[in-house]
């Protein structure tokens, strides 16, 4: 019985440390070609939980906020280089997937620093 136990434990807090909303979190996104690191601005929460249903599995949006109702969103996603024409094609791609699944009133900007 004590095994199982420890080993529920275990498990437990291994889950509950892939799986976080965090403010100034820090993550990796990476496949066969890539890899990104990427800490939350402060003010900011990393969350790799909310985004999980549109295959996002990094999101970030200011503290206090949510994923669902927050006004602005930052996210991570890796697309092929084959399959994007040019930035404004993706763009255009992404701000449609998102208004198919759910979110209207989506919409992208551009912003210079």
């Amino acid at each position: 019985m004590r095994y199982i136990l420890a080993a529920l434990a275990i498990f437990t807090s291994f889950s509950q440390a892939v799986a976080s909303i965090t403010e100034g979190g820090r993550c990796m996104l990476f496949g066969n070609d890539h890899a990104f690191a990427f800490t939350a601005i402060p003010g900011w929460v990393l969350d790799n939980e909310s985004g999980l249903s549109q295959e996002l599995h990094m999101v970030f949006y200011p503290t206090r906020q949510t994923w669902r109702y927050s006004p602005v969103i930052i996210y991570g996603r890796a697309v092929p280089i084959s399959s994007a024409k040019n930035i404004e094609s993706q763009v255009a791609v992404t701000v449609s997937d998102f208004r198919s699944n759910g979110s209207t009133n989506y919409k992208s900007g551009k912003k210079r620093g």
